[in-house]
């Protein structure tokens, strides 16, 4: 999986959400860029952050984890690419997190985790609705 298929699937997942859970999930994304744990601001908007989460419904808040699982898999394997010339590594690193936000998925609709999960499977299970 390229970097911009990793993007596209993480911009069809937050279309899924709310308008306030949008919200959300772009500051919450907007945090996550900052990257540097311990600063003021970062823990300042985490602070925030765990208030707002508080106030999502179900199914907005199974989104935002899976959201959180994509962005993740993106910013890991972009810093991947910078450090390796090997750009299967990285793509290995995105279908990870691809797959195991398709197993948060099964696990919340309370189904059992399918361990060998391909990378197709995974982006059907995302697509449901």
């Amino acid at each position: 999986m390229d970097a911009v298929q990793l993007v596209e699937l993480i911009e069809s997942e937050a279309k899924k959400l709310s308008a306030h859970s949008s919200e959300i999930w772009v500051s919450a994304e907007s945090t996550a860029e900052l990257n540097t744990p311990g600063a003021p601001e970062v823990d300042a908007a985490l602070h925030d952050l765990r208030k707002e989460f508080q106030s999502l419904g179900t199914p907005d808040f199974y989104t935002i984890r899976r959201l959180i699982k994509l962005n993740k898999a993106r910013i890991g394997a972009n810093e991947l690419e910078k450090r390796c010339d090997d750009a299967r590594f990285a793509s290995a690193w995105r279908w990870r997190g691809v797959i195991e936000a398709a197993q948060l998925k099964d696990q919340e609709a309370g189904r059992p985790i399918e361990l060998d999960m391909t990378g197709s499977e995974a982006l059907n299970k995302l697509g449901d609705a």
